[in-house]
């Protein structure tokens, strides 16, 4: 998936905007938009916290949240980064009003 977003979005914004990290790749990784995985945006958030230069943050597959094996690489980032905004995306999430409010806290 991360992949194919960063294709997207150098076709929309060009090459030299857009880079990709992951645990396998690192591809132009100084641009102005960043594709990586949920793992390594929590590695960022952890290591520079709020000096991080991370304004927006879209995530997706947002369901994971709650997942004992995996959810705190998509906890950790809205802890660590409070100077993103952040859009969280869950084709599978349904209404959670729990969560929603404890997003709001």
């Amino acid at each position: 998936l991360v992949n194919e977003k960063f294709f997207d979005l150098c076709g929309s914004f060009g090459p030299v905007r857009v880079g990709l990290c992951t645990g396998d790749v690192s591809i132009n990784p100084q641009a102005q938009l960043i594709c990586c995985t949920a793992e390594v945006l929590t590695s960022i958030a952890l290591r520079e916290g709020a000096s991080a230069r991370i304004h927006y943050v879209v995530m997706d597959e947002f369901h994971y949240y709650g997942d004992p094996s995996r959810g705190a690489a998509w906890e950790i980032p809205l802890w660590r980064l409070p100077q993103a905004a952040f859009l969280l995306m869950s084709g599978t999430l349904g209404v959670n009003t729990g969560l929603y409010q404890s997003l709001e806290r």
